[in-house]
């Protein structure tokens, strides 16, 4: 098989900025048991002088943080032009579909939810590191290459085009996330209020909340959906 970016990209350096000493720990340990060097800072600031004092491939940094926060984090370094295309994670809650905007204005190149799964975050760490190295290989192509969902496309859309469809297609996921959110809170409600005429005696059972497997399919879905939206976008334009 042919060697490629995302095959042989293996480790890299990356700058952990989080103001969590717990956080910031768990990430750490994560990162380095997968293979990367690992530069931590407690804020932006220190994130900031990190960047600059040591070879860095990437910055996962937190949003907010005493001192300099996560976007303005992103700002320093655009507005740095020996740091300008150093990509940048920022782990959120992304509660609002403004943190998009606020994230493109600020320069983010990618956002991960928090609480994270590890293996969504190392994927998209391998990610972010192999689409660097496809765009060094080719830094004067009249389009974009990228790799996603484990497939290669080659992106010709116009930038309008591209933030409509990431703010459409975030705007379906955060009213998905919401239908989940008022589901599981249905669901508690109604498990309280019958549990309460239950027996004494089976009150003493084990019992596995019913809102588990509804939320977790309901995430699926939302997953697979934002995800075939992607596919159809990169098809088209690509």
């Amino acid at each position: 098989m042919a060697e490629t970016p995302e095959t042989t990209l293996k480790s890299g350096t990356i700058l952990a900025v989080e103001d969590s000493p717990t956080q910031l720990e768990a990430l750490r340990y994560l990162l380095e048991e997968a293979g990367f060097s690992v530069v931590t800072a407690a804020n932006g600031r220190e994130g900031l002088a990190a960047v600059r004092a040591n070879a860095i491939d990437l910055v996962i940094s937190d949003v907010v943080m005493p001192h300099l926060d996560g976007y303005a984090l992103c700002k320093a370094l655009r507005a740095d032009e020996t740091l300008r295309d150093l990509p940048v994670i920022l782990l959120t809650a992304l509660s609002d579909p403004t943190d998009v905007i606020r994230g493109l204005e600020s320069g983010a190149n990618h956002f991960i939810c928090k609480p994270y799964d590890d293996r969504t975050l190392l994927a998209r760490v391998r990610n972010v590191l192999a689409n660097q190295e496809i765009r060094r290989a080719a830094p004067h192509a009249p389009g974009l290459g990228i790799l996603f969902a484990g497939q290669r496309f080659f992106i010709t859309a116009e930038r309008p085009q591209i933030l409509d469809m990431l703010l459409s297609t975030y705007e379906n996921a955060v009213e998905q996330n919401a239908e989940v959110t008022r589901a599981r809170d249905t669901l508690g409600l109604s498990t309280s209020s019958s549990r309460r005429g239950w027996p004494s005696a089976r009150r003493s059972w084990p019992r596995k909340s019913p809102s588990t497997g509804g939320r977790s399919r309901r995430c699926g879905r939302a997953k697979r959906a934002t995800e075939r939206s992607w596919r159809t976008f990169l098809r088209r334009y690509s």
